[in-house]
């Protein structure tokens, strides 16, 4: 029975499970699964840039208006193209 298995897909020389192939191969895998779940924790869990940036560039604008550190020309201005 164990020659039967000899040449089988899991104990061959090039196999998953065996040989020296097979740890290389092992360790590609499990360390791209590992990158990919880093990838993933990085992606989903850094705030996002779109509306938050835009809000908080418009209340820095506000508050500069506020503190009188620019006119109100100005203000307007720089909310326009902010598209406030």
């Amino acid at each position: 029975m164990g020659s039967m298995m000899h040449g089988s897909w899991a104990c061959g020389p090039f196999g998953f499970m065996g040989g020296t192939w097979g740890g290389i191969v092992s360790l590609v895998f499990w360390g791209a699964v590992a990158a990919l779940l880093v990838w993933a924790v990085v992606r989903f869990t850094r705030p996002r840039e779109t509306k938050e940036t835009h809000a908080s560039a418009l209340e820095v604008l506000k508050r500069r208006y506020a503190a009188g550190e620019i006119d109100r020309e100005e203000y307007e201005r720089m909310r326009h193209s902010l598209g406030g």
